[in-house]
């Protein structure tokens, strides 16, 4: 075999070698999908900790799964474990390349458990920057600020699900108190006589339809 050929086959078989390499070192381990579900039947049967052990086990053996830690973070805030729970969903956007709006959604529950609503605030705001028509973001993120009476900042926030979501009975009353608070009395009252047809006899819109007279 001529000298050049033989120097080129030995670079290719060293090149394939070393990608095969890098490829055992970087391909992420496979998942143990019985215990995975063995951890979602034990949640179903209300055996939370008996969840979390086998998905210990699974973190352990994959930190850097992203469902390992996304699940970690849902059993960690049913358990009551707050910042164990606020950990694990932080890991699990990090490993989304920070493109999770599950994670973040996850992340929201243990940290308003905590009344960290500043915290939440910020997450709500996350989230729609990643998907500006987020319901619950822009839901919540509204009635936020409608709770602290700043009314004007509420309506986008507010308007944003109506205008996506005409028949939402949470949405319609949010935007109806808030549109109340800003004179805004027509649409007010339009919004309140939808949630009456939503939700027949309802208190709340009652109330407001009350105070239009």
């Amino acid at each position: 075999m001529p000298l050049p050929l033989k120097i080129a086959l030995i670079m290719a078989a060293l090149v394939l070698g070393a990608a095969a390499y890098l490829f055992a070192q970087t391909a992420p381990p496979a998942l143990d999908v019985v215990r995975f579900n063995a951890s979602i039947t034990d949640e179903q049967n209300k055996d939370i900790a008996s969840a979390l052990r086998e998905m210990s086990v699974l973190y352990d053996a994959a930190p850097d799964n992203y469902l390992v830690n996304v699940r970690l973070g849902w059993l960690e805030y049913l358990n009551g474990a707050y910042t164990e729970s606020v950990q694990y969903y932080r890991r699990a956007f990090d490993l989304s390349g920070q493109q999770s709006v599950e994670a973040l959604l996850g992340l929201r529950l243990p940290l308003a458990a905590q009344n960290d609503w500043k915290s939440v605030e910020s997450v709500y705001r996350q989230i729609l920057q990643l998907d500006g028509g987020n319901y619950e973001a822009n839901l919540r993120l509204g009635q936020i600020y409608l709770n602290r009476g700043d009314h004007s900042r509420a309506k986008p926030y507010l308007e944003n699900v109506a205008q996506h979501y005409p028949a939402d009975y949470e949405a319609n009353l949010s935007s109806a108190w808030n549109d109340y608070s800003l004179n805004d009395y027509p649409r007010s009252r339009a919004e309140f006589q939808t949630v009456l047809m939503l939700s027949p006899g309802d208190t709340s819109a009652t109330r407001g339809l009350q105070l239009l007279k």
